[in-house]
This record gives structure tokens, sequence and C-alpha cells, in this order.
């Protein structure tokens, strides 16, 4: 497999239990995110430096702003059964009391996720613009951020919210530099000036 692109698994056939389970069982290089999006398992190459840098600042900044009882989880398998997926946010704000640990499997209804976060390269700029975002919308996560390095006027970031069937509104878009305001619950500021800066 190449390093710079994703791969796509032929789809499986079944209900849901078994596609879930064909993902859980996905045997994914070491480094590489396996999703299931339409049926069908992905693979994704591991992300560069700057990639990991944006998800830090992201990270950092969540954690003064969420309650106790949030975390915040990098590559957390959030389930939309209703469009055969089980797509890996880089970052997913979610209520401790139903995640995790709440369940034996890999991965949470994504109907629990109170934001979700992906940073695009350039394997996945299109399914995150597109894919994820109509699969968030349908399961009703509140706000979708996406970090879109490889957008064509340049890197922008856009709060989506206000999900309706499997469309978003546009909330806010900044280009890296500007600040981005994240409303309630969040109620925060994110400085995206550091998102500019390459990862040493």
């Amino acid at each position: 497999m190449s390093a710079r692109r994703s791969e796509q698994v032929p789809a499986m056939t079944g209900g849901w239990a078994d596609l879930a389970r064909g993902w859980e069982e996905s045997d994914a290089p070491e480094g590489w995110r396996a999703e299931l999006i339409e049926g069908a398992v992905t693979l994704s190459p591991p992300p560069d430096r700057h990639h990991h840098h944006v998800l830090d600042q992201i990270q950092r900044r969540l954690y003064a702003a969420i309650p106790p009882d949030w975390g915040v989880y990098q590559r957390l398998g959030l389930a939309v059964p209703e469009c055969e997926s089980i797509f890996v946010p880089d970052l997913a704000v979610v209520s401790k009391r139903g995640a995790p640990r709440a369940e034996p499997t890999s991965y949470v209804p994504a109907a629990t996720a109170r934001m979700t976060v992906e940073i695009t390269s350039r394997a996945s700029a299109h399914r995150d613009r597109t894919t994820k975002a109509a699969g968030y919308a349908l399961a009703g996560v509140p706000l979708y951020v996406l970090v879109d390095r490889w957008a064509l006027r340049g890197p922008v970031v856009t709060l989506y919210g206000a999900p309706k069937g499997e469309a978003y509104r546009v909330l806010s878009a900044v280009g890296f530099g500007a600040d981005l305001h994240l409303p309630e619950p969040f109620e925060m500021t994110l400085g995206t000036g550091a998102f500019a800066t390459r990862a040493a």
C-alpha cells in the first residue's frame, strides 16, 4: 500500500453487525487508520507531523473548556449505522458516561459525540468535506470542526452546526491565524495562529 493515499477494501455484505465486526477485525498496518465508510473498510496512512501539531493545539484548548465528565478522544470509532459507517475522527468530544468503557465494542454511537474534529490530508480532504460531514450531521453531532489544510483558497477552519438530515449550516469559517469561536456548551475561542507553524 502507498503511504501517500488511502486504500479501500471491497464492501462487505450482510447486516450492520457483520459490517461492524468486519471493521473491528480489519488488519490495518501499524499507524494506519481503519474506518468503515458506506459499507467499505477504508485505510488511511499515518498523518504527518504538521497534522499532529495542529491536533495537539486543539486538544490542549479543549481540555481547558470541557466539564470533567467529558473526554477528548483520538481515534475513537463513531458509529452511524444509517449510512453503514464507523468514522474515526481526529478528535471526538464525548461524555464519559456514554462512551469508551460503557460498551465492549471499539466504537460508540456517533450521536454521543458533542463535537468532532477532522484535519484534512491530501488523501482525506474530499471525504472529510463531504461524506464525513454528511454522516456526522445525520447522526446529530451538534458541532463539526474541519481544519482544511488543502482548501483551494488557502488553509481554513470551518465550524459546522445546526445539523438537519445530512446537512450542516456553516456557523463560521476563518483562515489560519484568525480566532474561531466555539459556541455553547464550549464557549471558547480557538486561536489558529499556531496552525500555520510547522512542527519541529
